[in-house]
């Protein structure tokens, strides 16, 4: 059962990383096709650079596919998902994609369903499901957890509106480059970048433009 993964990474495709796991200078070694999240921070991997990997190994009758993930928080959360009835790993990593840890422990410990139905794949029913049966479980870890309890806090904190920022733009903006695809804690911290100023933007339309200059 593999856990763990640290090699260089050769080329990725279709959601995988290829990593070329070798011994001391040896030219020989062994590549490894790893499913990632497909967040920022896994589709801007550039070739040749040393990845390590959280590794969960999903044994099947006719595969073996690897999951890899730069956190440990993200693998145990990964597993927890799949512990929902209809979600397999496919689902589970999709949501991984969408959501960080912190963002999706808290939206399961408010009940907030809206957050899980902005997720491809994920209804009505789905998110419900995932409420009832993962909010026990993620309470008491968010209980015996203190540095998930931490990074729930930091997740609020980047939330919050800057002062110079009107609430109805910073909202706007904000929604309009999620459905761009980019994830909410990396568009807050862009925001956070334009703390400095002194006026705020003319319109949504300009301020969308200077994060997406910050954001490419």
């Amino acid at each position: 059962m593999i856990g763990y993964l640290r090699g260089k990474l050769i080329t990725c495709y279709e959601g995988k990383a290829l990593i070329w796991i070798g011994a001391g200078e040896s030219p020989l070694g062994i590549g490894y096709a790893v499913n990632l999240p497909q967040s920022t921070c896994y589709t801007n991997l550039k070739v040749g650079e040393i990845l390590e990997l959280f590794i969960y190994h999903h044994i099947r009758e006719a595969a073996f596919d690897l999951y890899g993930f730069f956190s440990k928080s993200e693998k145990e959360i990964f597993m927890t998902l799949l512990s929902v009835s209809g979600i397999g790993p496919k689902l589970a990593l999709s949501i991984i994609s969408h959501l960080s840890p912190a963002n999706l422990v808290e939206s399961i410990f408010n009940k907030n369903r809206d957050v899980l139905l902005d997720i491809p794949g994920i209804g009505k029913k789905m998110a419900e499901r995932i409420i009832l049966e993962l909010y026990d479980p993620i309470k008491k870890k968010i209980e015996n957890d203190g540095t998930l309890a931490e990074e729930i806090k930091r997740t609020k904190m980047q939330n919050t509106p800057l002062k110079t920022i009107p609430q109805i733009m910073f909202d706007e903006a904000k929604e309009a480059l999620m459905h761009l695809g980019f994830r909410e804690g990396e568009i807050v911290n862009v925001f956070k970048q334009f703390e400095s100023q002194t006026v705020a933007p003319e319109s949504t339309e300009k301020l969308i433009r200077q994060a997406l200059v910050q954001l490419s």
